[in-house]
C-alpha cells in the first residue's frame, strides 16, 4: 500500500520480516533513487521455512533413532553380568584380583538439578554404558596379563593400563622367563 507523506514522498507499509514484531514498519523511500522489491521477505521467509525443515528432521530423527540407541542397554546388562560371573568363578582360582565394579560403573550426573529429566536419564544411561565398557575392559586386561602378556605387532590405539609391562612382540626368550617366574609363584 503506497501513501504519499507531508514531505511528498512515497512511503510503503511493510509486512514485519520478524514474527515477533508485530506492527507493520513504514520505510519511507524515494521513488526516483530506489525501488523496494519483494524479494528480501521471500528470501528471509525461505530461510525460515528451511530453518523449520531441518528442526523437523532433527526432531524425526532423534525420535527414529532413540529406540535403537536404548535397545544396547539389554546387551550392555547381559555382559555386566557375565563380566562379574566370569570373575567371581574364575579370578580366584587362578590368583587373580578382583576388579570392584563400583570402581567404574559411577552413576552420579543424574543428580545436578540444572538438567532436564531427558538429560538426567540419559546421564545415567551413559553412565551405565561406559561404566561396564571400562569394567569388562579391567576384567579383560587382568585376563591377557595372566594368559597373553605380549604386545601386538602393531600398537593398539587406546591400550590399557597394563599393556605397556607385556613383553615385546617376538621377543621369545622374555616370554619364556616370564612364564618361568608365573610358574615358579
Amino acid at each position: 500500500m503506497d501513501n504519499i507523506n507531508s514531505t511528498g514522498s512515497r512511503s510503503k507499509q511493510v509486512k514485519p520480516l520478524l514474527p515477533w514484531l508485530k506492527t507493520p514498519m513504514a520505510i519511507s523511500i524515494p521513488v526516483e533513487r530506489f525501488s523496494f522489491t519483494p524479494t528480501v521477505e521471500w528470501q528471509l521467509g525461505n530461510r525460515s521455512w528451511r530453518d523449520e525443515i531441518q528442526k523437523f528432521w532433527s526432531f524425526l530423527l532423534l525420535v527414529l533413532t532413540a529406540p535403537v540407541i536404548w535397545s544396547v542397554v539389554i546387551p550392555i546388562a547381559l555382559l555386566d553380568m557375565m563380566a562379574t560371573l566370569y570373575q567371581r568363578i574364575c579370578f580366584p582360582v587362578y590368583g587373580i584380583g578382583l576388579v570392584y565394579r563400583s570402581d567404574y560403573v559411577v552413576m552420579d550426573r543424574h543428580k545436578l538439578s540444572y538438567l532436564s529429566p531427558l538429560e538426567k536419564l540419559n546421564c545415567l544411561y551413559c553412565g551405565y554404558g561406559n561404566g561396564v565398557l571400562a569394567y569388562v575392559r579391567e576384567i579383560a586386561s587382568r585376563t591377557e596379563e595372566r594368559w597373553c602378556p605380549i604386545k601386538h605387532g602393531k600398537r593398539p590405539k587406546s591400550p590399557h593400563s597394563r599393556y605397556d609391562s607385556f613383553e615385546n612382540y617376538g621377543d621369545e626368550s622374555g616370554y619364556q622367563c616370564r612364564v618361568q617366574q608365573k610358574s615358579s609363584q
